[in-house]
Formats: structure tokens, sequence, C-alpha cells
């Protein structure tokens, strides 16, 4: 007979597991004006890929004619593991990026923060660091000047 203890961590468990990602899509929705379709999207690739797709090869892999020397071997067991996941998780958002979700995001929402396309650059023009994407420019403190500041004293000569 399983405790009590433990059935009631495993319900809490799946209660929070359920209850925090529909509340961050909730917020994402109504405060950052993010795409209901494009966080359906996201969870829908995540399960085909990840959970469907990647079990299935890690079944055949794993039960096959290598899959013993695979389990034995603690080092091949973990470059597998983290091959299989990084192929199949960045394949499907790939996928779904390039097939799904063809429609740019309106500037301003949460969809083109910055960081969060590989279109952002940062440009150094004088002393200061400009996030640029398409024509808007932001000066961005990555905290050299305090830095450089800091270490003046090392430049100077000890005379």
């Amino acid at each position: 007979m399983v405790p009590v203890g433990s059935l009631i961590v495993m319900a809490a468990d799946a209660v929070l597991g359920i209850a925090i990602p529909v509340c961050l899509s909730i917020y994402l929705v109504r405060k950052h004006r993010a795409r209901m379709s494009t966080i359906l999207i996201g969870a829908g690739t995540f399960i085909l890929f990840a959970l469907v797709l990647e079990s299935i090869t890690h079944q055949l892999v794993l039960k096959g004619p290598l899959g013993a020397s695979i389990l034995d071997n603690t080092l091949l067991y973990a470059i597998y593991g983290g091959l299989a996941a990084g192929v199949f998780e960045e394949t499907g958002r790939f996928l779904s990026m390039k097939f799904l979700m063809k429609k740019e995001p309106e500037k301003g929402t949460v969809n083109s923060a910055p960081g969060r396309s590989l279109r952002y650059r940062a440009r150094r023009r004088g002393n200061a660091y400009y996030l640029r994407h398409n024509d808007d420019q932001q000066p961005c403190d990555f905290g050299f000047d305090q830095f450089r500041a800091d270490r003046s004293h090392l430049r100077q000569g000890s005379g």
C-alpha cells in the first residue's frame, strides 16, 4: 500500500504541474498581450516532440542491440540523453516556428521583447552598447563603466 504522505505529495505535484502553466499563460495573455495560439503551439510541440517522439526513440534505441552498452556506460548514456533531448526539442521548436508561427509578432508584445530573437545584437558606439532591433536603439548598460571605474587605479603607474 502507498503511504498517505506520498499520495498527498503526488496530488500536490499534479495540481502545481497544471496550475502554474495555466496561471502563467493567463498572465501573459492578459498583461502582455501574448497570443494564446503561441502558447498552445509551444505546449503542443513540446508534448509531441519531447514526450511522444523522443520516448519512442528511447524505446527503439535502448531496447535495441546497442542499448545494453549505452545503459552500462554512464558517460555514453549522458551523451545520448543530452543529444536526444537537444535534437528533439530544438527540431520541434524550429519546425513549429517555421511552419506554424509564420506571422511576425506585433511590436511591443512579449513575443518581441529584447532577447526573444536572434535578430538582437549588441553594437558598440563610443562608450555605450546598444541593443538593435530594426530601427530601435536603446542604450544598454552591461556594467562596463563601473568595472572600468573600479579598476582605474590599476592603470595608473606606480611611478
